[in-house]
């Protein structure tokens, strides 16, 4: 039986991950989180935070364009 983990960056569905063996293999539920999709973690936690600072990097390169644009 496969074990999969849903991973969520705030409102966000990032993705699951699935165990592989002793690693985590992430698939990206939307486009944000595409640049996971097919990375190996060694924990779901390790998954949760790369997920969740590439949140933060899309974030504040929407928030930069944004004050550029003013």
């Amino acid at each position: 039986m496969t074990q999969a983990y849903m991973i969520e960056c705030g409102n966000d569905d990032a993705g699951i991950v699935t165990r592989e063996g002793h690693d985590f293999l992430f698939h990206a539920a939307n486009q944000t989180y595409r640049r996971l999709e097919g990375r190996t973690f060694d924990s779901v936690r390790k998954a949760q935070l790369a997920a969740e600072a590439l949140r933060r990097e899309k974030l504040a390169s929407r928030r930069a364009g944004a004050l550029g644009a003013k």
